[in-house]
């Protein structure tokens, strides 16, 4: 979908085609002190992202954003919802916090609006 950005004085300033994406990652194990890359969307973007909280305790949902430090989203066990902008890249990672057993993560889904470049 086209979107078109203005200036004040009413002239268009730019436009860039918005892709809408939907996508579910269901839940499934890894093992014990291990992390997984779920997931990268690369361009510029908004995302939604549910956490089920199907998961276990000592699983952490992480995020990445445009290269930066990682953000623990929250346990896999808990039910949440986050919206997170991006300019350049997003990776959503799981990690096992336990270090003798594999374990469950929950399942994400995820909406939003991704400019790829």
């Amino acid at each position: 979908m086209p979107t078109s950005f203005f200036s004040p004085q009413g002239g268009m300033v730019s436009s860039i085609t918005l892709n809408h994406l939907d996508d579910v990652l269901n839940s499934t194990v890894i093992a014990q002190a291990n992390t997984s890359d779920l997931k990268t969307y690369s361009g510029l973007g908004m995302i939604f992202i549910v956490v089920s909280g199907d998961g276990d305790p000592d699983v952490n949902m992480i995020y990445v954003k445009d290269g930066g430090s990682e953000v623990i989203i929250c346990p896999s066990n808990v039910n949440s919802i986050v919206a997170i902008s991006f300019s350049v890249s997003l990776i959503l990672r799981v990690r096992n916090t336990n270090p003798s057993q594999t374990k469950a993560y929950s399942s994400l889904s995820l909406t939003g609006f991704l400019n790829k470049v």
